[in-house]
This record gives structure tokens, C-alpha cells and sequence, in this order.
């Protein structure tokens, strides 16, 4: 069987440098990763053992080298692989602690950090709500610890083994790093230099390709604007020929850390022809939470001339859904064949007499699959609904073996109610937590459409006959509501309460000054409220003559507040994952606010 092996370096004519992103990496497991497949694309049957790239171009090692690949239109000659590691310098500083700020300590500085750059753009008036961003971020770091929590769940039992709140740590704590502790950058920087100056003075007459990941794309990308800047200390920059990013943020580090590329203003590195820029490609999974087009980048390259040094245009950007799991789609592209299939056609080893079917393969990129949007969206807000439905049957199963303990014959309508009144529920949620995460006006009365809808369902289809809803009539009894639709009214006066006690606005119309929960519709006090009317409707209501055990139903009560409160910070997730991340909507706000750039257009 064809091993790997090492050869002379005038048989090497292309090197792939892998740069690994964010987490705990392991030493050379990017570079094997890429290795397999680029071995898949060229259907070499090779076993490549991880152990063959210890010690590449380290202590004068050659790079791992795969012999004479069966050839393929545009590539003749050998592939040799290699990595930039530098995630021990991330690990040691994690691991030493009290280096790195607090995950929320730090999403708390960032956005003070948004407010004095928007500032410093736009003044005072910048449009920005401040404390509704900081308390969307904190909530959502909450949110993940708790979905942590239930995947770990999953981990014992062998369905999943994905560390959710470990990738949200590791992934801010390498950007405080690159983004904010200069020698801890200027170190990690040095490996960059270090392992390219090893490949240039190893093969000097290779093609230098990257393949960079996540925070290893700002790595690379800080790493060959040094290069292109200063061509006499980094000679290898003249045959960089490709720049593959994979999930990258470098857009986020130019909106939220200009400084970082302030003292680049132009390169002094001249390719022989414009063939020889570097021909950027990048790829993104909407799933991905790190990852996104590129544009700001595309606008930097050019408004500071380094169009001369990169080709990088929106053809080069591609966008798609191709990954099924939000966050895991960040590591997903290393099991892509499909996308290093296409870096490698258009960039590595381009036919030099292509089809008309490959140009448009290649123009087009990898192809999305619609299954991926059924699941965000489908199981994405199915998932809450479900939560939300199954404290919504504890609760109305408990309170009807209370009511008529002896029953052996069931409940009647019990599904029907629980569908009804959990939808209710449902609608009650949708309409404040829209009003929480969102100041737009379509947005609030969409949810307004929604709560009216699953009110007139509620109204229509629940069967008042049961003794289970003679016991919720119980409060709106009290409150002389009318009899049938109290319970309908109580959730009315519900919603009103809410948005009245939060809305900034009205509350200062009203002369009550700021809300405690900054926002209309804040969860915990959501929450709360629906607690005390429970808690006043099982104080209301008398017992019947022959009842059950009445610990069952306090218990079932907080069941449900605790599912409601979970199925409302799922909801909020999915919601602002999808608004505001999958399609950009908050990254392309931030430019607009900070940069003073308008969005740009689509890529595609």
C-alpha cells in the first residue's frame, strides 16, 4: 500500500499549510484532516497515520509529501502538507486562568465596545439599544448552558458527543486572545512565520496553499498582510498562490477590532502578474455561528489596495446550507469533500480547459440542501413547542388526579385540552418574547396576529365541560370575568401586564420611570407572573368533596413554570440564531453602525 513519505524538494510542487481555529487542538490534526481530503479528491488509497507529521518543518523536518497521486487534468508533480500549530498558546493561557475575562464579562465589554465606536461614527444617536444587545447576549450564553446541560444527557447515553458550551468558550476566549492581548498575538503570529519561513527555505520552489478555520483564518489572513507589507523579511509570500478560509470571523474582528489592521495601508509586495495574487476562497454554513460572506473583508482589500496582492471578489464567497446542527456546523466542513473538492478544482489544480458544466460548478459552488432549512426552521421552533406542550400536560394531567382521584376511566379530552391550551401558551410566548428580542414593529404585530389566532383556536376548541378547566375558571371567577372565556381574558390581561410593566415608554408616560427588566417582555418576570396567578388560582380554588393529594399538583405547577421558562429561552435562541445570525442581520447592522458602511449587496 502507497505510503506517505519524504522527497526531494524539487519534486514538490505545491504545499497545503493547514491553520487550525478555535478549541483544543491536537497537534497536527488539521493538516491530517486536510490531507484525507485531498487523498479523497485524488482517490489515493494511502493510509496517512497522524504520527507521519510529527516533526514537519520543525527541526528541519520535510513536510509530509503523498507520491505520484493519479494524475488529474492541471496537476502533475507532488503535494507535500503541513500545519501552523498555535493553539498551545491559547490552552496555556485558558489554563493558567485569571488571564482571560469572564465570558459574560467580556460579551458585556464587547458591546460597550459597539457603543463607543458607533459612537465615535454616528454620535449619541447611533440607533443602538445598548442594554437590550447586552442582555440578548447574556441571556443567550444562559441559554447555552442549559442546552450544555441536556446534551450532556445525550453524551451518557451515547446519541450525541458535542460540547456546545465548550465551542462558545473556547471560540471567545481565542478571539480575547488574538483581539485584545498583543504579545499573546505577536507569539502566536511568530508560529505563523516560523512555519512558513521553514516551507519557503525547505521548498523554494513550491506553491504555498492555505487552509484556514475559524480564528486560524485571522491568524493567516494577519499572517500574509505582515508578508505582503514587509516581501524582504517573508519572501515566501510570492508563491502564495491560494487562501481557502473555512467558518471564518475575520468580517467580526474588522467591524469590532479595527485597530487590529490599522497599520496596514498598503502592500509593498508586487506579483509578477495578476495571476499570481492570491485567489481567495471562502466558505460559510448558515449553521455555522462563526462564519459568515466575507464582504467587509472584500471592502477592506480594496479601499486600502490590496487588490493587488488578493483576488478576492463576491464570486469568490460562497454561502450555503449544507450542515443540519447549529454549531457543530463549525466543524463540519472537515468531513466536506464536496467543499475541498471545489477549492481544489478552482484553485489548487484548475483544469486548464474546463466545460461548460465544470465553469458553471465551480461558478455556482458547493450546492445547499433544502433538507437543512425544513430542520432549522422545523425542529428548531418544534422543539420549544414540544417542551412547552409536555409541562402543559403534567400540569393539567396532575390537576384533573387531584380533581377525581378515583377515575380509572381517564381524563376526557385531555389531549384536546392540553393541544388548546399550550398553544395558547405558546401564543402568549411568541407575541412577548418578539417583543423582547426585537424592536420592529412587523415583528410585534406579527406576534400579535399569532397570540389572536391561538386565542380564537383556544376559545373555539377547548371543551369547557371538564372539571380541569372549571379549575382554571377559578381565578377568573374571582375576578368576574365572564363564565367560558375567563380563563381567556386572564391571559389577555396577562400579555397587557407584561408589555405594560416593561415598555419603557408607557412606563415613563406613566411617571414609573425605568423597567427593572430593561425591554417589554422580560422572561424571568414573565415567568414570575404566571407563577403568582397559578399560585393564586390553587389558593382560590376549594377542593371538591373526594380530592387527591394536593403536593402533586405544586410540584406539577413548577414542573411547568420551569418547562415554560425553558421552552421560552429555546424559542429565544432559535429566534435570534435565525434573525440575526444565520441571516446576518446583527453583523450587517454593526457595519452599518460602526464602519458607516451600508450592507452590501448579495454575493449571489
Amino acid at each position: 500500500m502507497p505510503t506517505p513519505s519524504a522527497s526531494s524538494a524539487s519534486a514538490v510542487k505545491k504545499i497545503i499549510v493547514a491553520v487550525h481555529g478555535i478549541g483544543d487542538q491536537v497537534r497536527n490534526e488539521t493538516a491530517l484532516a486536510t490531507t484525507i481530503r485531498f487523498c479523497d479528491f485524488y482517490a489515493y488509497p494511502g493510509m496517512v497515520p497522524l504520527g507521519a507529521f510529527y516533526g514537519a518543518l520543525e527541526h528541519g523536518q520535510p513536510a509530509v509529501v503523498i507520491n505520484d497521486p493519479p494524475v488529474r487534468p492541471g496537476l502533475s508533480g507532488e503535494l507535500g502538507f503541513a500545519e501552523v500549530y498555535w493553539a498551545d498558546v491559547a490552552r496555556r493561557i485558558s489554563t493558567e486562568r485569571y488571564t482571560l475575562q469572564e465570558t459574560k464579562a467580556w460579551a458585556r465589554s464587547v458591546v460597550n465596545r459597539v457603543r463607543v465606536l458607533a459612537d465615535s461614527t454616528q454620535g449619541q444617536n447611533s440607533g443602538i439599544d445598548y442594554r437590550r444587545i447586552r442582555m440578548v447576549l447574556e441571556e443567550m450564553i444562559q441559554t447555552i448552558g442549559v442546552l450544555e446541560a441536556l446534551l450532556f444527557l445525550g453524551r451518557k447515553a451515547g446519541l450525541v458527543d458535542f460540547n456546545l458550551r465548550e465551542l462558545l468558550d473556547a471560540f471567545l476566549g481565542d478571539v480575547q486572545l488574538m483581539a485584545e492581548f498583543g504579545p499573546l498575538r505577536t507569539e502566536v503570529l511568530g508560529r505563523f512565520h516560523q512555519t512558513l519561513a521553514a516551507v519557503g527555505t525547505t521548498y523554494p520552489e513550491a506553491e504555498i496553499h492555505f487552509v484556514a478555520h475559524s480564528e486560524g483564518t485571522v491568524v493567516s489572513w494577519l499572517g500574509l498582510l505582515e508578508a505582503c507589507d514587509d516581501p524582504r523579511q517573508h519572501p515566501w509570500i510570492r508563491r502564495v498562490r491560494g487562501f481557502m478560509t473555512l467558518g471564518s470571523p475575520i468580517d467580526k474582528h474588522l467591524i469590532l477590532w479595527p485597530g487590529l489592521f490599522r497599520s496596514f495601508t498598503g502592500p509593498a509586495y508586487q506579483p509578477a502578474s495578476p495571476t499570481d495574487r492570491i485567489r481567495w476562497i471562502n466558505y460559510a454554513d448558515y449553521a455555522d455561528p462563526v462564519g459568515f460572506e466575507l464582504d467587509t473583508a472584500r471592502d477592506w482589500i480594496e479601499q486600502h489596495g490590496y487588490q493587488q496582492a488578493f483576488a478576492f471578489d463576491a464570486k469568490d464567497d460562497f454561502a450555503f446550507g449544507r450542515y443540519y446542527l447549529p454549531g457543530k456546523a463549525h466543524v463540519d466542513y472537515w468531513n466536506d469533500a464536496e467543499v475541498f473538492g471545489h477549492f481544489i478544482r478552482r484553485v489548487v489544480a484548475p483544469s486548464p480547459a474546463p466545460s461548460a458544466e465544470e465553469k458553471k460548478r465551480l461558478a455556482d459552488g458547493p450546492p445547499g440542501l433544502w433538507t437543512t432549512r425544513v430542520v432549522s426552521y422545523g425542529a428548531g421552533y418544534l422543539l420549544p413547542l414540544i417542551v412547552l406542550m409536555v409541562g402543559t400536560y403534567f400540569l393539567y394531567k396532575n390537576v384533573g388526579d387531584y380533581l377525581h382521584p378515583d377515575d380509572t376511566d381517564g381524563q376526557p379530552g385531555l389531549l384536546r385540552n392540553v393541544l388548546v391550551l399550550g398553544g395558547l401558551l405558546a401564543g402568549t410566548t411568541v407575541w412577548l418574547r418578539f417583543a423582547r428580542l426585537t424592536r420592529s414593529g412587523f415583528w410585534f404585530f406579527l406576534g400579535a396576529g399569532l397570540y389572536a389566532v391561538a386565542g380564537l383556536i383556544f376559545h373555539l376548541a377547548i371543551d369547557a365541560r371538564t372539571p380541569e378547566f372549571a379549575w382554571l375558571e377559578t381565578l377568573p371567577a374571582k375576578l368576574h370575568c365572564p363564565a367560558g372565556t375567563g380563563t381567556l381574558l386572564v391571559s389577555v390581561a396577562f400579555v397587557a401586564f407584561n408589555l405594560l410593566l416593561n415598555s419603557r415608554d408607557w412606563r415613563r408616560l406613566l411617571g414609573l420611570g425605568t423597567p427593572r427588566h430593561d425591554g417589554p417582555g422580560a422572561l424571568k418576570q414573565m415567568i414570575w407572573t404566571a407563577g403568582l396567578a397559578l399560585a393564586a388560582t390553587i389558593a382560590f380554588a376549594a377542593p371538591p368533596e373526594k380530592s387527591g393529594p394536593l403536593w402533586p399538583v405544586l410540584l406539577a405547577g413548577a414542573g411547568f413554570l420551569y418547562l415554560w421558562w425553558l421552552a421560552a429561552l429555546l424559542f429565544d435562541l432559535v429566534f435570534v440564531w435565525h434573525r440575526y445570525i444565520r441571516h446576518a442581520v446583527a453583523l450587517e447592522f454593526l457595519r452599518d453602525k460602526i464602519t458607516g458602511t451600508p450592507p452590501s449587496p448579495p454575493a449571489k
